[in-house]
């Protein structure tokens, strides 16, 4: 029953995030649909509510788990070894400075996978469109190669942003 309240909060939070998007998009003038390609807009729909309605609640609930427990380990630590406080000082310190470095790196692959992903979808969907045509001029591997050196270059920015996850 805990889970509830959360998953509420994250369709209210999708929903109203969609709708946002909806209306920006829809309110946007002709000049910027020829600016950004259909894959970016689709991409951005697609991941930002998919990361509200699949994470969202469940990065709440561990935030504040690890602060409690956080926070418990430090009263029952300090209490039992007074000098740790100062030492702590010192850990607090690093931490912040190797956190704000892992963010800042964190950001730029993240957005490095986001921009990377919307040619993908671009490509497949300009593809499936346009089949027949491909078909009939014999361009099928042409395209497929291209796509292929699309996903190559997704993947490895996914793969290293990952990896940066877990580090």
């Amino acid at each position: 029953m805990a889970q509830v309240p959360s998953i509420y909060s994250a369709l209210r939070a999708s929903k109203l995030l969609y709708r946002d998007m909806l209306n920006s998009v829809i309110r946007s003038p002709s000049r910027w649909f020829d600016k950004t390609p259909a894959g970016r807009i689709l991409s951005r729909f697609s991941k930002d509510i998919d990361t509200i309605d699949t994470g969202l609640s469940w990065y709440v609930v561990m935030v504040v788990e690890q602060a409690a427990s956080f926070s418990i380990a430090l009263v029952v630590i300090s209490y039992g070894v007074p000098p740790f406080i100062v030492a702590s000082v010192f850990i607090f310190y690093l931490h912040y400075y190797v956190a704000n470095g892992y963010i800042k790196t964190s950001r730029d692959l993240n957005r490095l996978e986001s921009t990377l992903r919307s040619p993908v979808l671009s490509s497949f969907g300009e593809l499936l469109r346009g089949v027949a045509t491909v078909r009939a001029f014999g361009a099928e591997h042409r395209f497929m190669k291209t796509l292929f050196d699309r996903l190559d270059r997704f993947q490895g920015a996914f793969y290293y942003m990952w990896m940066s996850s877990f580090w």
